[in-house]
């Protein structure tokens, strides 16, 4: 797919289901997504334990608020808007095509 990974995104908040059981409160502090052809893989870290969010396209659901958040089946990670984000926007534009190809969805096209 050519260039499939962001830069590191700053995580300002995960949902319940999401946090590790050993969590830190300072550990979790960046995440990074990669595309795929059906979905999308978020991965963040805590301490050691690295932990992967696998999302299909047909589930992702973007939110560009105060946060930048990603949901899928009652989930959520909500990243921090600041420099990161903005070196990521090409990256989120991208997504958000490839998602849009993939659900075949022509009513959103110009």
């Amino acid at each position: 797919m050519g260039g499939i990974g962001s830069s590191r995104f700053s995580i300002e908040e995960l949902s319940a289901n999401l946090q590790p059981k050993n969590l830190q409160s300072t550990a979790i502090s960046y995440a990074n997504i990669e595309l795929r052809p059906k979905g999308i893989i978020i991965h963040f870290a805590n301490r050691l334990d690295r932990y992967s969010w696998v999302i299909p396209y047909y589930r992702l659901v973007i939110y560009r608020s105060k946060t930048f958040s990603l949901h899928a089946n009652g989930n959520f990670i909500k990243c921090k808007k600041n420099k990161n984000y903005r070196s990521n926007k090409k990256f989120i534009d991208r997504m958000m095509t490839l998602k849009i190809d993939h659900l075949k969805l022509g009513y959103y096209d110009a």
